[in-house]
C-alpha cells in the first residue's frame, strides 16, 4: 500500500514539474489559469490514488498463519498429472522476517501503518479546523448579503476570511467607512467566486495524503499565493490607490490563522504581497492577455490528461486476469465461463479434474482451491473467514477457444502446471474477489538429503513429453521423470511440514515409493498386519536412499487479504 502511494506521489510530482515547465516556457502567468492547472493536478492525483488502491483503503494486516492442522486432513485429494509445486512470485508480495522465532516483522507493513498514522493525524487537524471554522460561523451575528455572498460579523476574529462560499468579517469592521470596507469585501468575494477555499482545502488534503512529498507542501503555498494575487487585483480595482490598499492590509493583518480559513492578511506572506502591490504595474501584468493564457493552458491540460491516460493504460495492460505477472510466454488466459455453487448433496467425496479447456470440481473447500491455485500446502494459508472453512463448492469452468499454451502438444510440463495455476487463480479472483499476498518466514522444515548408502533410483529414460508425471495417493507415489524439488513438494503434504531439496541431484528420475500413512499405522498394528509398508520416513531410506532431517528454513506462506462469498451465477 505504501509503495503504491509512493509511486503515485512520484508520478504526481513529475506531472507537476511538467506542468510548471510548460507554463514557464509559454509564459502563462495569469493566476486564474495557473490555479486551474494545479486544481487538475490535485484531482488527477486523487483519481490515481483511488484507481490504484480501490475503494478499500485498508492497511494489510499482520497475522501469524496457522501452520499445521487443516480441515482438509480428513480428505486427501490428488489431481492426476498436476502435482503441487512452489508458488511463483506474485505482484505486490512482501518478505517478512521472523525475529526470535516468535513474531513476524514486515517492513512494508510497518511503513504502511506509520504512513496512515501520519495521514490520519494531518486529516484530523484539517477536520478540527473545519469544525472550529463552522463553530465560528454559527456563533457570528449580523448576517447580510453582498453580491450574492453571505457575510457575517464575528468578535472572535481579527481579520476578514473566507469559509466555503461565505465570508466572515471582524466585528470591528462595522465602524469602518465605505472606502475602507469596499476593498475588503471585493477581496473576499473574489476568493468566493474563484473557489479558493476549496482549492486550498484540496491542496491541504493532498499534502496530508502525500505528506512525504515536498511537492505537496509547495503546492499548498502556491495555491494560497495565487489566490491572494487574484483577490488583491480585485480589491485594487475599487481602492482609491495601491498605497491605500497596502495600508489597509497592514491594518487588518493578524497573528494567527486556522487551517480551514482563507485569510485576507497572512503575516507570513504580507510583505511579499505589499511589495507586489506597490511596484507599479507588477500585479497588473499578471492579468494581461487572458485569452492567450486560456488557449495555452488548455493545451497544457490536454497534454497532462494524455499522459495520465497513457499511465492508466500501461497499468491496465500490465495486469492479467489472474493477477499473476510474468514474461510474455508465462502469462495465460483465464476461463471464459465460470460457474460456482455451494455443494448441497452432502457426503465426503471430493473430486477435481481438468483438461486443456475444462475444469470440474465437486464438493471442494475453498482452501483446496487455494492450495492448487498457488502450489502451497493448506497449513500455510491463513486469513480465511469462518464461512470459507465451513462451505464446500461445486465449480465448472470452460474456455470457448484454446489458449496459446493449449494448441498442439505441450512438451513443457512446468508450463502446463503454470497455466493450470493461473486458470484456477482466475476463478478465485473472478468469483471470490480474492486478494492475497505472499510472505517468507523461518519455520520448522525437513531437509531432503541422500543417505550414506546412496540413492536407489535411476535417471529417467522417458521421452521429454512424458516426463514430470507424478501420482501420489493413499500411501503410494509413482513418478516418471520427476525432479527432486517436485518430490520434496509432494512429500510436504504427507509430513505436514515444508520439505526442502538438499540432495544436490539436478536431473530427472523415475521414482516408486510405498508407505503406510500415519493415520493408518495404528489400525494396521491393531489388526496384526505384518507385511504393511513402513512409515514414510523409513520407506524413503529403504526404497529410495533418501532421508528427512529436521531443521529450520525459509518457507513461503500465503496470507488472504480479502475474499468474498460468491454471488449467484
Amino acid at each position: 500500500m505504501f509503495e503504491s502511494t509512493l509511486g503515485i506521489a512520484l508520478r504526481s510530482l513529475l506531472g507537476g514539474v511538467l506542468a510548471a515547465l510548460l507554463m514557464a516556457f509559454f509564459r502563462v502567468r495569469h493566476p486564474v489559469f495557473r490555479k486551474i492547472t494545479w486544481a487538475v493536478v490535485i484531482a488527477a492525483s486523487f483519481c490515481m490514488f483511488l484507481l490504484h488502491n480501490g475503494p478499500h483503503l485498508a492497511i494489510p494486516h499482520i497475522s501469524e498463519p496457522s501452520l499445521f492442522g487443516s480441515a482438509l486432513d480428513a480428505v486427501r485429494t490428488t489431481v492426476p498429472n498436476i502435482p503441487q509445486f512452489a508458488a511463483r512470485h506474485q505482484s505486490g508480495s512482501r518478505v517478512e522476517i521472523h525475529l526470535g522465532g516468535a513474531v513476524a516483522f514486515s517492513w512494508s507493513e510497518v511503513a504502511a501503518i506509520a504512513d496512515w498514522a501520519i495521514v490520519a493525524l494531518l486529516l484530523v487537524r484539517i477536520a478540527g479546523g473545519l469544525f472550529t471554522a463552522a463553530s465560528l460561523w454559527s456563533r457570528a451575528t449580523s448576517e447580510f448579503r453582498f453580491r450574492n455572498t453571505r457575510l457575517r460579523f464575528s468578535s472572535e476574529i481579527e481579520t476578514p476570511c473566507t469559509f466555503g462560499l461565505h465570508v466572515l468579517l471582524p466585528a470591528a469592521l462595522l465602524n469602518w467607512n465605505a472606502d475602507e470596507l469596499a476593498p475588503v469585501l471585493a477581496h473576499e468575494v473574489s476568493h468566493v467566486r474563484q473557489f479558493d477555499f476549496f482549492l486550498q482545502l484540496g491542496a491541504r488534503i493532498y499534502t496530508a495524503v502525500f505528506w512525504f512529498s515536498p511537492f505537496g507542501w509547495w503546492l499548498q503555498t502556491e495555491c494560497a499565493r495565487l489566490g491572494e494575487e487574484t483577490s488583491d487585483y480585485a480589491a485594487i480595482q475599487v481602492s482609491p490607490s495601491a498605497m491605500d490598499y497596502a495600508s489597509l492590509l497592514l491594518k487588518v493583518s493578524a497573528n494567527h490563522e486556522l487551517a480551514s480559513l482563507v485569510y485576507m492578511a497572512r503575516p507570513s506572506s504580507l510583505r511579499v504581497r505589499i511589495d507586489q502591490i506597490l511596484t507599479p504595474g507588477r500585479l497588473k501584468t499578471l492579468f494581461l492577455h487572458p485569452l492567450r493564457s486560456a488557449v495555452i493552458n488548455s493545451m497544457i491540460l490536454l497534454v497532462a490528461v494524455m499522459c495520465a491516460n497513457l499511465s492508466v493504460a500501461a497499468r491496465v495492460s500490465a495486469m492479467d486476469i489472474g493477477g499473476v505477472s510474468g514474461t510474455p510466454d508465462q502469462v495465460f488466459r483465464g476461463f471464459d465461463i465460470i460457474s460456482v455453487k455451494p455443494h448441497r448433496s452432502g457426503g465426503d467425496e471430493t473430486s477435481m479434474n481438468t483438461d486443456d479447456m475444462h475444469f470440474h470440481a465437486t464438493n471442494v473447500p475453498l482452501k483446496l482451491l487455494l492450495t492448487n491455485a498457488y502450489g502451497i500446502r493448506a497449513g500455510l494459508i491463513s486469513g480465511l473467514p469462518a464461512w470459507a472453512e465451513k462451505t464446500n463448492w461445486d465449480v465448472e469452468a470452460k474456455m470457448l477457444t484454446p489458449g496459446p499454451a493449449t494448441k498442439g502438444e505441450v512438451s513443457d510440463h512446468a508450463r502446463e502446471k503454470a497455466e493450470y495455476e493461473t486458470r484456477l487463480q482466475s476463478i478465485l479472483v473472478e468469483r471470490f474477489h480474492l486478494k492475497v499476498h505472499e510472505a517468507v518466514k523461518t519455520l520448522p522444515v525437513y531437509d531432503l538429503v541422500v543417505t550414506n548408502g546412496g540413492v536407489r533410483f535411476k535417471e529417467t529414460q522417458a521421452p521429454v513429453g512424458k516426463r514430470g508425471m507424478m501420482l501420489m495417493n493413499d500411501g503410494s507415489l509413482s513418478a516418471t521423470g520427476s525432479t527432486m524439488s517436485a518430490l520434496a513438494e509432494s512429500l510436504s503434504e504427507e509430513v505436514e511440514r515444508t520439505v526442502l531439496d538438499k540432495t544436490g541431484l539436478e536431473r530427472e528420475y523415475d521414482l516408486d515409493l510405498h508407505w503406510t500413512p500415519e493415520d493408518r499405522a495404528v489400525t494396521a498394528s491393531e489388526a496384526g498386519v505384518t507385511d504393511a509398508p513402513p512409515p514414510i520416513f523409513t520407506a524413503l531410506q529403504e526404497q529410495l536412499g533418501l532421508k528427512l532431517v529436521a531443521g529450520r528454513g525459509p518457507v513461503k506462506v500465503l496470507i488472504v487479504d480479502e475474499v468474498l462469498m460468491p454471488k449467484a451465477n
